[in-house]
């Protein structure tokens, strides 16, 4: 499978977890919008340089601080999530198997309503194997249902669905480590 800027996808041994149609971060976050990220012309005297396009650099936000940080269209720097190692380290510590939980609501939260099995189906850690019941669980013991993070889709003739409450606008590391709520009083 190829991503639109024509790169494989490989998500086994890179550090795409959560973009099944693209390449990285960077490229999920410049097909939603290609229009608002312009190609840069190189412009240099060197007649092998001349007329080549590159592609720009996008700020986005950490997923445990919230602070900008930059992407490039590259495979070391195009799958950050967070912006230094210190941000990783923290989601880490604050809380046992955090990992997990981020994994979830992250993919939740990028693919839109999602049921238990299509969950089970995008996770990608064989080391950290999910099944359908522990999603379930996951989502309702650890209060991420309860606090109005996740909502659940009506859906009377099948499995439950789960989506992300887009009126959120904290970052997801922050919503795990600092037991945000969100229900509406």
């Amino acid at each position: 499978m190829k991503c639109p800027c024509g790169k494989r996808i490989c998500r086994v041994t890179s550090d795409n977890s959560y973009f099944t149609k693209h390449c990285s971060h960077y490229c999920w976050i410049y097909y939603q919008n290609p229009e608002a990220y312009p190609d840069i012309h190189f412009n240099s005297d060197h007649p092998n340089l001349k007329n080549h396009l590159r592609r720009p650099i996008i700020k986005t936000n950490c997923e445990m601080c919230g602070d900008v940080f930059s992407l490039s269209h590259s495979l070391k720097d195009g799958n950050k999530i967070f912006c230094s190692r210190l941000c990783s380290t923290n989601l880490q510590s604050c809380k046992k198997k955090a990992l997990r939980d981020f994994a979830i609501l992250k993919l939740i939260k990028v693919h839109g309503e999602l049921g238990a099995d299509d969950i089970v189906k995008l996770h990608q850690n064989p080391q950290r194997a999910l099944t359908t019941a522990m999603v379930a669980q996951i989502l309702k013991c650890n209060g991420y249902i309860t606090r109005n993070i996740i909502q659940l889709v009506d859906n009377p003739k099948g499995p439950r669905i789960y989506r992300y409450n887009t009126n959120i606008d904290a970052p997801l590391g922050q919503i795990i480590a600092k037991k945000l709520n969100y229900r509406e009083t």
